[in-house]
């Protein structure tokens, strides 16, 4: 955790556990995921005491590590790939390959994260990540037009990129040299 206060493992039996900083084991509890997107199975929130997990049912279950109590987001009607928190801790975004990314947004009054923004691709989205400062998504999807996309937290699109094949890479280079960048992943 970002705290350093816990520490969270997940095994290849779908199994995953959390200790506190003394050894002492928080949870353990199963959790479901594509072994192409193992990393953001379990994601603690940097300064609350919360951390999200995928445990199925296309559903992302938000964990509170001091009191144990927990509740689950719902909005995708697929598998969910991961789910990361903001680094201010105020969003978590989650993909899935239902084609969408979700954004949530902390509610200050209620303590829950609640969604605020859906966007859908054509095909499977397969990781979200934030900048630094929490204002920008990176989305890595299987679409073949922009598979890798930065947008604001509001949806809308500041950065996109293009994968080609060779005949193809090679026919937009002579077109429109400027605006290629080369070959990257």
């Amino acid at each position: 955790a970002p705290d350093n206060n816990y520490i969270s493992a997940v095994y290849l039996d779908s199994t995953a556990y959390i200790w506190n900083d003394k050894g002492e084991l928080i949870l353990k509890t199963n959790v479901v995921f594509d072994p192409l997107t193992p990393l953001d199975v379990i994601s603690f929130a940097p300064d609350k005491k919360i951390v999200s997990m995928l445990r199925g049912n296309k559903r992302i279950t938000i964990f509170n590590l001091e009191d144990t109590s927990h509740y689950e987001l719902e909005g995708h009607s697929g598998d969910i790939n991961g789910a990361v928190f903001s680094p201010d801790g105020k969003f978590l975004a989650s993909a899935s390959k239902d084609s969408t990314f979700i954004i949530w947004q902390l509610n200050n009054s209620s303590g829950y994260f609640e969604k605020v923004y859906s966007k859908y691709y054509k095909s499977r989205v397969w990781s979200v990540d934030f900048a630094m400062n929490s204002k920008y998504l990176l989305c890595v999807s299987d679409s073949i037009d922009y598979p890798v996309t930065i947008c604001s937290l509001n949806g809308k699109r500041v950065f996109r990129r293009i994968f080609y094949n060779d005949t193809i890479e090679a026919r937009f280079l002579a077109r429109y040299p400027k605006y290629y960048h080369g070959r990257y992943f």
